[in-house]
């Protein structure tokens, strides 16, 4: 005998399998927020981790190095630079190698000025000659200011008084090179003014160059004799 299900045991059923399926998709969805919780403590605990490693790390190896440089450069940085003074022994040096190379400097000074001196009546000879006696003071005066700028900078009563004797020979020297040069450069002039007078057969011009060049001579003999009494006096 086959028995008909009647409708109220239908209804039964109907809300028998919908209990059951709430109770399996509660079930899923606490599964899944397990599986969301477990995956954040993990990200978490990782990052924890790896912060940790990262300061041990930096507190011993080459990280460690790398701080205490920069440390060390911060420190130097703040701490104010004392500027050395040179010893007396090595300022003597210095003011006694420096007073040597300028004598010898001064002397290929004078050695050029001599032969421009006798350099013959030639244009391109006495360009040449004037060209070298230039020279050799230039290198002689840059020389000149390293020495008198550090006297300036060491201050001492010794430096001080050096200075004013080194400002004196300069300023004479220079008088006897720019007397000699411009004595050479008349001697061009004549030279020029002799030919242009040749060209035109008249010798006015040649005495009136004459008359300089014997003025530039006295002129250089003049300085030349007063950079003689000056070295005799020290």
């Amino acid at each position: 005998m086959v028995s008909i299900a009647t409708n109220d045991d239908l209804a039964g059923l109907a809300i028998a399998a919908s209990e059951e399926g709430k109770g399996d998709k509660q079930l899923d969805k606490s599964t899944a927020g397990d599986g969301v919780n477990n995956t954040e403590n993990g990200e978490k605990s990782a990052i924890i981790d790896y912060k940790t490693k990262e300061i041990e790390h930096a507190k011993t190896g080459e990280n460690r190095e790398v701080c205490e440089s920069l440390t060390e450069d911060n420190e130097g940085l703040e701490r104010p630079k004392r500027n050395a003074k040179p010893s007396t022994k090595a300022i003597q040096n210095r003011i006694q190698s420096d007073k040597d190379n300028l004598g010898k400097l001064w002397g290929k000074v004078e050695k050029a000025i001599t032969l421009l001196q006798d350099t013959p009546n030639s244009l391109n000879e006495l360009r040449s000659a004037i060209s070298q006696v230039r020279s050799w003071f230039n290198n002689y005066h840059a020389l000149w200011l390293s020495y008198v700028d550090f006297l300036a900078n060491v201050g001492t009563l010794e430096c001080r008084k050096e200075h004013e004797t080194q400002e004196a020979y300069m300023r004479n020297h220079k008088q006897f090179v720019e007397t000699d040069v411009a004595y050479a450069n008349e001697r061009k002039e004549e030279i020029v003014l002799e030919m242009g007078s040749i060209r035109s057969g008249s010798r006015g011009s040649s005495l009136s160059s004459t008359a300089l060049r014997a003025r530039a001579r006295a002129d250089a003999a003049a300085a030349k004799k007063e950079l003689e009494l000056q070295k005799n006096a020290h």
